[in-house]
């Protein structure tokens, strides 16, 4: 991160003089090989690079108001130069386009701060946001130990003459610590309006705490959703719970020395909600944030309402650090898929990682994983599914 001050930049870069603002750049490239084998023919094997490269800027005035940036340079995967030939004409392939990730501008008021703008959204360990980006008008407002959150998001917006079909959230959360416990709860209200099939009354509770017992660190959380009265999800929907669905997590920790070892249990009751980076320990399984998608990822647990389709999943895995800048990281696993009247299967997984910080502000690292053959798993539903991936991330 560089921190630029003198006149010069600022004038060239903002038009203003530099007295009344600093700025904060900065960004991350990352490249991803992977190679993801789901049955014995080569045309059931994905593999290719992509790549992303994003840059940010944070404006701070000197009257307190700040504007948060961050701009998507380019995110795709490898294709070439798509040029059997000399070049030609110069043609816009529309592969780079320049993207928002997020802008929104803080306004520190009503003894908080108030966002208004292109926010993240993260909630639970990636349980019930992960990596998102919302539309938001958020209030952040510190209270002795405890943080209070009121937010409104837009979630759909259909034709701008029709304010009946749109899809708006509203929430309030409050994070904080006490007696050696961290813990966070959220309530929000779906509000998909009459002409729209979004979530309509629907309400969502996301507590979460985290704490110590002896030496052993335990986190967990869990969603619930009910209500609805319309539309595809919930409500008298055929095949939907109209009772409430429910996803949970609990995970423990233990270090020792160089090695930390953790437990979890994950599971959903009715199509709970999981969000898709939720880490469950493999790399083939969620696993995949919204705004950071993973090519290995090959099934996600959760849904939204489906009634009596459950998930369960249990894994171990353990953590060593062989020296100060390289990792080694191995998990296993089982997973339970229960469809209902469609069926259910279960199957075993794996994990292999090794990570080697080759500088402060660079890390490369290797994966490999399996997912064990499931009639309830698409890809994996003949053949256990293996996925490999060779990464690089640098933060400037």
């Amino acid at each position: 991160m560089k921190k630029i001050t003198s006149a010069l930049a600022l004038a060239a870069l903002l038009g203003v003089p530099a007295a009344q603002a600093e700025v904060d750049f900065g960004g991350d490239f990352d490249v991803r090989g992977y190679s993801v084998q789901t049955g014995d023919s080569p045309r059931e094997r994905t593999q290719g690079y992509d790549q992303r490269i994003r840059v940010r800027a944070h404006f701070k005035n000197d009257d307190g108001i700040q504007v948060h940036t961050r701009l998507v340079l380019s995110d795709r995967n490898w294709t070439g130069d798509g040029i059997a030939g000399p070049a030609g004409p110069y043609t816009n392939t529309g592969r780079d386009t320049v993207s928002l990730d997020y802008g929104f501008v803080q306004i520190p008021m009503l003894g908080g701060i108030v966002r208004v703008g292109r926010q993240e959204a993260n909630w639970n360990n990636h349980l019930l946001t992960s990596d998102d980006r919302r539309d938001r008008i958020s209030f952040i407002k510190p209270m002795g130990g405890t943080t209070l959150v009121l937010l409104t998001d837009k979630r759909v917006e259909g034709a701008l003459g029709n304010t009946q079909d749109d899809g708006d959230l509203y929430a309030a959360a409050a994070v904080g610590s006490a007696g050696g416990l961290s813990w966070g709860a959220l309530l929000a209200y779906f509000d998909g309006h009459e002409d729209t099939a979004w979530l309509h009354e629907v309400m969502a509770f996301s507590p979460w705490v985290s704490g110590t017992v002896g030496p052993v660190t335990l986190t967990g959380g869990f969603n619930l959703l009910w209500g609805g009265d319309k539309g595809q999800f919930f409500g008298d929907t055929p095949g939907f719970t109209d009772d409430g669905s429910l996803s949970a997590y609990l995970r423990g920790a233990l270090d020792v020395g160089p090695v930390k070892v953790e437990a979890q249990y994950v599971g959903t009751r009715d199509g709970g909600l999981v969000g898709g980076g939720f880490d469950t320990f493999s790399s083939l399984i969620n696993n995949s944030p919204d705004n950071n998608q993973s090519a290995t990822s090959v099934y996600a647990i959760g849904g939204l309402g489906q009634e009596d389709v459950d998930r369960d999943v249990i894994a171990l895995r353990v953590t060593g650090n062989v020296t100060d800048k390289l990792k080694l990281v191995g998990a296993v696993g089982y997973i339970d898929v229960d469809n209902g009247a469609a069926g259910d299967d279960s199957s075993e997984f794996a994990d292999l990682q090794a990570h080697y910080q080759v500088a402060p502000s660079t890390t490369v690292w290797a994966t490999a994983g399996m997912l064990g053959e499931n009639d309830q798993i698409a890809n994996a539903a003949t053949e256990d599914a293996y996925a490999f991936s060779v990464n690089l991330k640098t933060n400037f």
